[in-house]
């Protein structure tokens, strides 16, 4: 989240993006690049 300049203090939110990234990662069977990190984390955090 540091290097998306994306900042919270929501524990929930930051344990639902981590979820999210590995269910995603887990499911694609590769690591994430960083603009999909950065989509998951902005849409997590948009809804909270």
């Amino acid at each position: 989240l540091d290097k998306l300049g994306i900042e919270t203090d929501d524990k929930d939110a930051k344990a639902e993006i981590l979820k999210r990234i590995k269910d995603t990662a887990l499911e694609k069977r590769r690591l994430l690049t960083i603009e999909e990190f950065g989509e998951i984390a902005t849409s997590v955090l948009d809804k909270s």
